[in-house]
């Protein structure tokens, strides 16, 4: 038996397009500025206003931003096939942009610290399509703010500092068998939090009473225990109460400050204060940008 197959009419949307999906999303503490990753470069949205480049750097993909307690400050990554991974700090009142790393390499995911002293951040591996070169001594590293001194002090990803800025929390382990850990900034006193098993990605509050997770996509918040031993987080967990965020995806979950989290699904971006327990109604951020058409004369 033939059956005729579904099929849709798409048409591109000519000079200009909108963005549809919208990655690696940070809120500013105060709530008023929204940074994300859309075609290749950061944006900026405060308000309700249009978004705007973050800066005016063409020559570089940029990743990842996260900011500073005070909001005054990002971080983020940046990647050219000439240089290779970069981590960059910007004040974002005077637009001074300066490169932290003195090394080459593949780095990620770099956060500050509340006090604003220390930097951590993930040195990861190439691949087959980025070339494995300056890819040696991988892990977590933290480093002054102000000096490039990068200490290993772990093995993980998804770095982020306790409120008092002593320690450092990551995710260990892979597929079914991952794990929360806590360690000390120099790499001393490494210590399991939680045992984890379907979640893939957790985000501590500023003020470390509440921890965000994502498992099977949906998104979720519960208080965080008293640390003793390390107990099963999960949506099913009975050692703490889980509330349950979303009921279809939350990527791209983060906290802007003790009170409010944050998730962008496609380019709705969506926050829930935890205190009232309110989901504001999601906005949709849009942003127009110039289709890439080709100017150029090729002969066959």
């Amino acid at each position: 038996k033939l059956t005729a197959p579904i099929r849709f009419t798409n048409s591109l949307e000519g000079a200009s397009f909108n963005a549809k999906m919208l990655r690696d999303v940070a809120t500013s503490p105060d709530d008023k500025t929204v940074i994300f990753h859309a075609v290749g470069h950061l944006w900026k949205r405060v308000g309700n206003s249009n978004p705007t480049r973050l800066t005016q750097d063409n020559t570089h993909f940029e990743y990842q931003p996260s900011f500073s307690a005070d909001g005054k400050k990002i971080l983020y990554t940046t990647w050219s096939d000439a240089t290779q991974s970069s981590i960059r700090e910007l004040d974002l009142s005077t637009g001074a942009s300066r490169i932290l790393n003195t090394e080459l390499g593949f780095y990620y995911q770099p956060r500050f610290s509340p006090n604003g002293q220390h930097v951590v951040f993930v040195k990861a591996g190439g691949s087959s399509l980025t070339g494995s070169l300056n890819s040696l001594n991988r892990g977590i590293f933290t480093t002054p703010i102000n000096t490039w001194a990068p200490t290993k002090i772990a093995a993980g990803a998804e770095p982020q500092f306790s409120p008092d800025s002593k320690r450092v929390f990551y995710m260990s382990g892979s597929d079914l068998a991952k794990k929360v850990m806590r360690v000390g900034i120099h790499g001393e006193n490494p210590r399991e939090v939680f045992n984890l098993k379907y979640v893939d990605s957790v985000q501590f509050s500023p003020d470390g009473k509440h921890i965000a997770f994502t498992e099977l996509y949906n998104a979720y918040v519960a208080p965080l225990p008293a640390f003793g031993g390390s107990i099963e987080l999960s949506k099913d967990t009975t050692a703490i109460p889980v509330t349950a965020l979303t009921k279809s995806a939350g990527p791209y979950l983060h906290w802007s400050n003790a009170n409010t989290v944050h998730w962008m699904l496609g380019n709705e971006y969506h926050t829930r204060n935890i205190t009232s327990g309110q989901n504001t109604a999601p906005s949709k951020i849009s942003l127009s940008v110039a289709s890439d058409a080709p100017n150029d004369t090729v002969a066959f």
